[in-house]
C-alpha cells in the first residue's frame, strides 16, 4: 500500500513548524542563538521546498518571504526583536492554516499577503544594523560539522615574550572535539655538542597539530587567534573525513616522509606503519601520533555515520497492531509454561523457557519502539504560558525538567490536554500579578516548573508555582454553594483541595476566555483516570501549589506478582512490590478500624483481598502478605497463596465493571481463566480512607 506524498509532507511540515516554534520561545530570551536561528531557517528552507514538490504553490510563496528574513538574521544584518518574534509565531500559526485548508481560500490569501508586507519590509532594511562583531556571534555554529586541520606553529620568541599555548588549545576544545599533537622542528639539528650548546633552550623549536571536529564557524576559529594571529603562523585546512584518515597522507602532511618515499613503500603488502618506521623513512614516533590522528578521524567518520542513522515513520494503528500480537504471544508462552510444568516435560521446559526469553526480549524491542521522551510534548507548552502570561498582564518563567523521560506515545497524546488545563489553571488562579507579589515581598517575576521522571516503576509529573496557593476557605465556600457538601461535613485540606476536580467547579468570580466555567480540572481527573494514573495536591498559602501525576510505564503489557485468594486469581503490578512475607492471624492488631500487620519492627496498613471483595471460605492459618510501595506510602496486601511472577497484558474492563473499586483492568491466564489486576493505589487509600 502507497502513502500518499502529500500526507508525508504534511506530518513533516507540522514536526518543522514545532521546531520553528520551539526555536522562537528560545529566541525570545536569547535572540543571539544562532543554533535556534539556523533551527529557525531551516524549517521554512525545508517547507518552502517541500510544499513546491507536492503542489502546494501558496504555501512555498508565503514561506520563501519568511525564509528570506531568517537568511538575513542568520548572515548577521538583522537581530532578532520580541515585534519579529510575535510576527514569525502568527506566521507559524497560519501556515497551521495552509496545510489543512487547500487549496487555500480567498481569505486566507488575503492573511497572506498581510503577513508577506511585514516581513518583506524587514528583509529590504538596508545592512549594517549590527556591527561586524554581532555578525560573528550571530554565525557562531553552523549546521554540518567539519574536520579541520589546524597547524599552529608559535614564533621562536613566543616563551619569552610570555605566550602560553594551553589558553589557545583550551579555547579550540570548547569549539568541538580535539586531538593535538606536538611536532620537533626538524630543521634543528643535533649532530655535535656545539649545536647542543648553542640552543637557546627558552626559545621554542616545536609546532602543534589540531584535528578538530566542529560546526563552529571560521570567525569562532579566528577569534581564538587573535592575539596572536600576527606573530604566529597558523594555517587551517578542511579535512575529507572519507579520506584524511589514511596513514600516508597524514605522514606526509606533517612532512614525516615524501611524495617518493611513501609510493615506494606503498607497493609493498606488510602494514604501511611497520614499514615506515623499520625502513628508517618515519620515525616512531611520528608514525605513532599519525596512528593517533587516524584513530581520531576514524571515530569522527565513525560518530558522523551514527548521526545519520535512517528512520521510517510507522502510522500509530501499526504500532498498536503489533503490540496486540506482541500481547498474544505473551499469553500463548503463558499457557505453554503452565503445560510445560503439568506435563513434567524437560524438552517442552526447554521450548518454554526460549519462547518466554523470545518474546520479553520482542516486548522490549516494541516498547523501545512506541517510547518517546516527554519533551516532545513539554515543547509546545511554551506557546501557551507566553501567549496567556502577556493576556494575563502576568510575568512569568516557565521552567520544564527531565524532558528526556520516556513515556508511551499513546499515554503521551492523551497527556496534551490535562496538562494544558493544569498550566492555564496555574496562570490564572495560581500566579498574582507582578504589582501583588512585590507587596507581598516575591519577586514579580513568577515561576512554572513542568517536570518529570522516573519514580518506583511509574511517570511522576510535576507542575509547581510559587504562586499564592489554594485557598481553602474559598474553596470550601464555593463548594457549599454548589451542594457538593455541607456546611457541617468536617473535611481534612486535602480533601478539600481534591473538591477542585468536582464537574463544574469554579472559583473563579467570572468567567472569561480562560477560566470561569468549571470544566477544566474535571477534564484533569477524568483523562487521568483513563490513563490508570493518580492526581496528587500540595499547597501552602502564599507560597504555591505543586500538583503532581503518577503514571504507569505503559498501559498495554507489565511484569506482575500473580496471587490466589479462596480459588481467584489477582495481579498485582510487580514495580511497587518490596517483598512478601508470612503472616499469622495473631500477629495482626486493629486501630481506629485498620488492621495492622508487622514488618520489620514496624507496623503498617494492611488490606485483605478476601474482605475487599467478598470472597467465601475461610483463610489459612498462615497468610501471606505482600509489602507494597506507592509513592511515599507503604502497605500490605494480603492474600492466601503468593503463585510468582507473571507477565500481565492488561485488558480494559468492560462498562459494566468499570466502577469496581481496587481493580484497573483484567488479564487472561495461561489456563484460559481470567485474574483481576489490582490498582493498589485506590486499595491504599480505602485503608485510610
Amino acid at each position: 500500500m502507497s502513502i500518499d506524498p502529500v500526507i508525508i509532507f504534511k506530518e513533516e511540515a507540522f514536526e518543522h513548524l514545532e521546531n520553528l516554534e520551539n526555536a522562537l520561545l528560545v529566541l525570545d530570551e536569547s535572540p543571539r542563538d544562532a543554533e535556534q536561528i539556523a533551527a529557525a531557517f531551516r524549517a521554512m528552507h525545508t517547507i518552502k521546498g517541500s510544499a513546491g514538490m507536492v503542489g502546494f504553490d501558496h504555501l512555498s510563496y508565503f514561506t520563501h518571504h519568511i525564509e528570506s528574513f531568517f537568511e538575513r538574521v542568520r548572515s548577521g544584518e538583522l537581530l532578532l526583536n520580541d515585534e519579529h518574534t510575535r510576527a514569525t509565531l502568527l506566521a507559524k500559526d497560519h501556515i497551521e492554516v495552509l496545510l489543512e485548508k487547500t487549496p487555500p481560500s480567498k481569505e486566507s490569501m488575503a492573511v497572506s499577503e498581510t503577513i508577506i508586507q511585514q516581513f518583506r519590509r524587514w528583509a529590504d532594511l538596508p545592512t549594517g544594523t549590527t556591527s561586524s562583531r554581532t555578525t560573528a556571534i550571530l554565525a557562531t555554529k553552523e549546521s554540518e560539522q567539519r574536520i579541520l586541520k589546524i597547524t599552529i606553529k608559535p614564533s621562536r620568541e613566543c616563551f619569552k615574550d610570555g605566550f602560553d599555548l594551553l589558553p589557545v588549545l583550551r579555547e579550540l576544545s570548547a569549539l568541538g572535539q580535539c586531538h593535538t599533537s606536538s611536532h620537533f622542528d626538524k630543521n634543528l639539528a643535533f649532530d655535535s655538542a656545539d649545536t647542543i650548546n648553542n640552543i637557546d633552550i627558552f626559545d621554542c623549536h616545536f609546532f602543534i597539530t589540531v584535528l578538530l571536529a566542529t560546526e563552529a564557524s571560521q570567525s569562532s576559529i579566528d577569534d581564538v587567534f587573535l592575539f596572536v594571529a600576527d606573530d604566529w603562523s597558523i594555517s587551517t585546512e578542511e579535512l575529507d573525513p572519507d579520506e584524511a584518515y589514511r596513514l600516508g597522507d597524514l605522514l606526509l602532511a606533517e612532512g614525516a616522509i615524501n611524495q617518493q618515499q611513501l609510493d615506494s613503500i606503498l607497493q609493498q603488502q606488510p602494514k604501511l606503519g611497520e614499514v615506515l618506521s623499520g625502513s628508517g623513512a618515519a620515525a616512531q614516533e611520528d608514525v605513532e601520533q599519525a596512528l593517533e590522528q587516524q584513530k581520531f578521524l576514524r571515530s569522527q567518520q565513525e560518530t558522523q555515520q551514527s548521526r545519520s542513522v535512517p528512520s521510517i515513520k510507522v502510522p500509530q494503528p501499526k504500532l498498536d497492531a503489533l503490540m496486540d500480537k506482541v500481547g498474544e504471544l505473551v499469553t500463548l508462552q503463558s499457557f505453554l509454561e503452565q503445560k510445560a510444568r503439568e506435563l513434567n516435560d524437560e524438552g517442552l521446559n526447554t521450548i518454554a523457557e526460549t519462547l518466554m526469553q523470545l518474546s520479553s526480549d520482542l516486548r522490549e524491542t516494541v516498547f523501545d519502539i512506541r517510547m518517546l521522551p516527554i519533551g516532545t510534548l513539554f515543547g509546545r507548552f511554551r506557546r501557551v504560558v507566553r501567549d496567556l502570561s502577556h493576556e494575563l498582564g502576568k510575568n512569568i518563567q516557565f521552567v520544564t525538567e527531565g524532558a528526556e523521560t520516556e513515556l508511551d506515545k499513546v499515554m503521551l497524546d492523551k497527556l496534551g490536554d490535562p496538562l494544558i488545563h493544569l498550566l492555564r489553571n496555574s496562570l490564572d488562579h495560581g500566579i498574582e500579578k507582578p504589582e501583588q507579589r512585590a507587596a507581598n515581598g516575591k519577586p514579580e517575576q513568577a515561576t512554572i516548573t513542568l517536570s518529570a521522571a522516573h519514580n518506583q516503576g511509574q511517570i511522576l509529573i510535576k507542575v509547581k508555582d510559587d504562586g499564592a496557593g489554594i485557598n481553602t476557605q474559598k474553596v470550601r465556600q464555593k463548594a457549599i454553594e454548589k451542594g457538593l457538601i455541607s456546611a457541617t461535613d468536617e473535611l481534612t485540606e486535602n480533601q478539600i483541595h481534591q473538591l477542585i476536580f468536582e464537574a463544574g467547579f469554579s472559583t473563579a468570580d467570572k468567567v472569561s476566555d480562560v477560566s470561569g466555567r468549571g470544566v477544566g480540572m474535571d477534564v484533569v481527573r477524568t483523562s487521568i483516570d483513563s490513563l490508570q494514573g493518580k492526581v496528587h495536591i500540595k499547597s501552602d498559602a502564599g507560597l504555591g501549589t505543586e500538583i503532581q501525576i503518577l503514571l504507569p510505564m505503559t498501559l498495554a503489557i507489565i511484569d506482575g506478582l500473580l496471587v490466589n485468594v479462596a480459588g481467584e486469581s489477582f495481579v498485582i503490578p510487580l514495580n511497587i512490590v518490596n517483598e512478601c512475607i508470612e503472616t499469622y492471624a495473631s500477629e495482626k492488631c486493629v486501630e481506629r478500624d485498620t488492621t495492622l500487620v508487622k514488618h520489620r519492627g514496624a507496623l503498617v496498613p494492611c488490606v485483605s483481598l478476601r474482605k475487599m471483595f467478598s470472597l467465601a471460605g475461610t483463610a489459612p492459618a498462615i497468610e501471606q502478605s505482600v509489602i507494597v510501595k506507592v509513592g511515599e506510602e507503604t502497605g500490605a496486601i494480603t492474600v492466601d497463596e503468593v503463585v510468582g511472577q507473571f507477565q500481565t497484558v492488561i485488558k480494559s474492563l468492560g462498562q459494566l465493571y468499570r466502577g469496581v473499586s481496587g481493580v484497573m483492568g483484567a488479564t487472561v491466564l495461561g489456563d484460559g481463566s481470567i485474574a483481576m489486576v489490582l490498582d493498589v493505589s485506590e486499595l491504599l487509600e480505602s485503608i485510610q480512607s
